[in-house]
């Protein structure tokens, strides 16, 4: 026979097993410490375009690219900061 208690019971652990899920995802994200660029403008102080320029055409920058958005680890952005570059002047092809 067909339960309805028992189909809305098993729905239920389904949920509580994603939102198990879902916690155990946010705290793979906080491990990684992914930044977005937005966040990257915050932590840097560096302009919208100078991000972007950077995390698009700087060959040595650790970008993490997902379809449109790019990511950066924050252990990693603190690395490339750990070595002095000089950004002004250069066209594109040469980053």
């Amino acid at each position: 026979k067909h339960n309805m208690l028992n189909d809305k019971c098993d729905t239920t652990q389904k949920n509580e097993g994603s939102g198990e899920m879902i916690n155990r995802v946010e705290e793979l994200k906080k491990d990684l410490n992914l930044l977005t660029m937005d966040e990257v403008m915050a932590v840097t102080g560096w302009s919208d375009n100078t991000v972007r320029d950077i995390m698009m055409y700087d060959k040595e920058f650790p970008v993490i690219k997902i379809g449109k958005h790019n990511q950066v680890r924050f252990e990693a952005l603190k690395e490339y900061l750990s070595t002095r570059r000089v950004l002004r002047g250069k066209s594109k092809e040469e980053y």
